[in-house]
């Protein structure tokens, strides 16, 4: 068979959700027939990475990677990634959410003709959500004060979460959410056409240049274990060299659940998590930030 003149692969990063991942891989299938996807199980305590693997045994195009461990979204990507660097022969890489449907059957084509336009290092795509609405997630990198100012506020709200009963922590968090719908969506008329040169990108999805697989052996910086991984890929590019593209031409569809239910009994344990996770990545970013070699290849 003719090697295709594109060929993009795909990490999708599993974690107890069997139905989602499914889903998410054959959007890939449908849209992408030359795709080559790696599927990196995060030690999911369910089995569900085992009958991932039974599923897509006999799926040459489809290599399913079972962790020992998790951990954690950058290092469980970067695995994917290298398995696609040093065993496929692609010329992008695409790390995706297993909540992320590719909707574009001319990706290749909108992709190859942006890296042509922009030589962009990395690229993110126009994001739209479950009902229809924009994710308006785009946004600068923030001055050092801004990360400073955010560690110290997430710091005080996690021993404040501490503190509170698992009721209020559960009446609050519904609450909270449903603002989240609200602010974090906007209904548009027409689509997003302003192309940003030197975006921070969602981490839902993210296209990797050849440019950027030749000089790069991660995707994402491993120190992480959740959150901050995409202002530390934003330094990443800008330190090298490399552009942050934002390009709405090409379209996913994120499938987020910001309403999950959680019981009483959950919420305050997930809470506490998040929060040090969150203040463990901000203490990294501020490090880095301030460090002008971090991060330099």
């Amino acid at each position: 068979m003719t090697k295709p003149d594109t060929i993009i692969g795909y990490v999708v990063l599993h974690y107890f959700t069997y139905d989602s991942t499914v889903q998410t891989i054959q959007s890939i299938i449908d849209h992408d027939e030359s795709a080559v996807i790696v599927l990196v199980d995060n030690c999911s305590p369910n089995g569900s990475g085992e009958s991932l693997r039974k599923r897509f045994a006999n799926q040459i195009n489809i290599e399913v990677v079972l962790l020992e461990e998790n951990l954690g979204f950058a290092k469980g990507n970067n695995a994917g990634y290298k398995t696609l660097k040093e065993k496929y022969n692609v010329d992008y890489i695409c790390i995706l959410n297993n909540d992320v449907l590719i909707r574009d059957c001319d990706m290749k084509q909108k992709l190859s003709n942006a890296y042509l336009l922009y030589g962009f290092g990395i690229l993110g795509p126009r994001i739209i959500l479950a009902d229809g609405s924009e994710n308006i997630f785009i946004k600068k990198f923030q001055p050092i004060e801004y990360y400073e100012n955010l560690l110290e506020q997430t710091q005080g709200l996690l021993e404040r979460v501490k503190s509170r009963s698992e009721l209020s922590l559960y009446l609050g968090d519904k609450k909270r959410k449903f603002k989240q719908v609200i602010s974090r969506k906007i209904k548009k008329d027409n689509p997003d056409t302003n192309i940003d040169l030197d975006a921070l990108l969602h981490g839902c999805c993210i296209f990797f240049s050849p440019q950027f697989i030749s000089k790069f052996d991660d995707a994402f910086y491993p120190g992480t274990f959740l959150y901050g991984e995409e202002e530390l890929l934003y330094l990443k590019c800008q330190r090298n060299g490399l552009k942050s593209v934002y390009y709405p031409f090409i379209t996913i569809q994120h499938l987020e659940d910001v309403a999950t239910n959680s019981s009483v009994h959950q919420v305050k344990e997930r809470l506490v998590r998040k929060l040090t996770n969150s203040i463990a990545s901000l203490k990294i970013i501020i490090e880095t930030y301030k460090d002008p070699s971090a991060l330099v290849e």
